[in-house]
């Protein structure tokens, strides 16, 4: 009954040793990057007191949407840009299924 009992809380430090992350890896910081050119947006704040985010009207808004990420919420992900195109959105909508560490991959990289 011991040994079980020893083999059964090993087994269990060894699951636990298995979840955790590494550390991230330090790097030397780069040279400073030039400020990116800023974009023409709207002048409201990102979200309002209540925790909302501010309405958006699709007939304002131009260019192309690109979206790239996890397969979990690829179908809220389509379901939206459907409702977005539906409501007067005129540009191309692109929406890539790629899973979510492709999906990080391309936010570090871009």
């Amino acid at each position: 009954m011991r040994r079980l009992l020893f083999v059964f809380v090993a087994l269990f430090a060894m699951m636990l040793a298995a979840c955790t992350t590494a550390a991230p890896a330090t790097q030397a910081p780069a040279a400073e990057a030039p400020a990116a050119e800023a974009t023409e947006a709207p002048a409201e704040e990102a979200a309002t007191e209540d925790g909302m985010l501010p309405e958006v009207n699709p007939l304002e808004l131009s260019g192309d949407i690109i979206i790239a990420g996890s397969s979990t919420v690829y179908p809220l992900t389509e379901a939206m840009a459907e409702r977005f195109q539906n409501e007067g959105f005129a540009g191309n909508i692109t929406i890539d299924s790629i899973g979510s560490g492709a999906g990080f991959e391309r936010f570090c990289v871009a």
